[in-house]
């Protein structure tokens, strides 16, 4: 048995003592660590789903980056669902094909129905034809959350553009069920009855549900 330990039951002998002075960590070799703590912050103070002003507001490309890892991460990286939901409506603003891949990605495969529904809202965002396909999958689902995000996904992109193309490549897709719910979603316009501009939660709610269903 060590001298210092003699008489002392299990204490263990730590060299130079227990206690250690605070020390300041040099930030200037972390600068991911920056780039990440900017790029919340942003996402933070933002709403990306008020305005399209908010929703373009510019992120480097090496911030996009960040926003791109954010946007993937599930619930055991520790981040708040209301960042991430943010993080997915910025990649819209950027047309890049590391962005639309992304929430492409994110509306098929994503790990819960919200998540699907909040980057089908962000393909809304971009006006491309070309994720019409995936919204008109989202269409079906049996979460009522993720139906009206591809609804009002496909709402957006008919007033960005027009209802004649919108039909002209739904109908192309070949999916019938999804062209007559595509019909119905292009009624409702016509009849001036439309869904609120997002189906929208407050953050604590949005924090608690996603939680629930992860």
């Amino acid at each position: 048995m060590d001298e210092n330990s003699k008489g002392k039951g299990n204490v263990i002998n730590i060299p130079g003592g227990p206690y250690r002075p605070s020390t300041i960590i040099d930030r200037q070799g972390l600068a991911n660590v920056e780039i990440r703590e900017r790029v919340t912050k942003k996402l933070q103070i933002h709403d990306f789903d008020s305005s399209e002003k908010d929703r373009s507001m510019n992120f480097s490309e090496e911030e996009y980056q960040v926003v791109r890892l954010i946007a993937t991460e599930g619930v055991s990286s520790g981040n708040e669902p209301a960042i991430r939901y943010k993080a997915i409506t910025a990649l819209a603003a950027r047309p890049s094909v590391e962005n639309f891949n992304t929430i492409s990605d994110l509306a098929r495969f994503g790990e819960d129905f919200y998540i699907r529904g909040y980057a089908m809202m962000a393909l809304g965002h971009t006006a491309l034809y070309a994720h019409l396909p995936i919204l008109l999958v989202g269409l079906k689902s049996e979460e009522r959350f993720e139906r009206s995000a591809a609804a009002r996904a496909i709402e957006n992109i008919i007033r960005r553009t027009s209802a004649a193309g919108v039909r002209a490549h739904v109908k192309a897709i070949g999916d019938r069920e999804g062209e007559e719910m595509f019909q119905k979603i292009l009624d409702q316009l016509e009849q001036g009855v439309s869904r609120p501009s997002e189906p929208r939660k407050t953050e604590s709610n949005i924090t608690f549900t996603a939680a629930k269903n992860r």
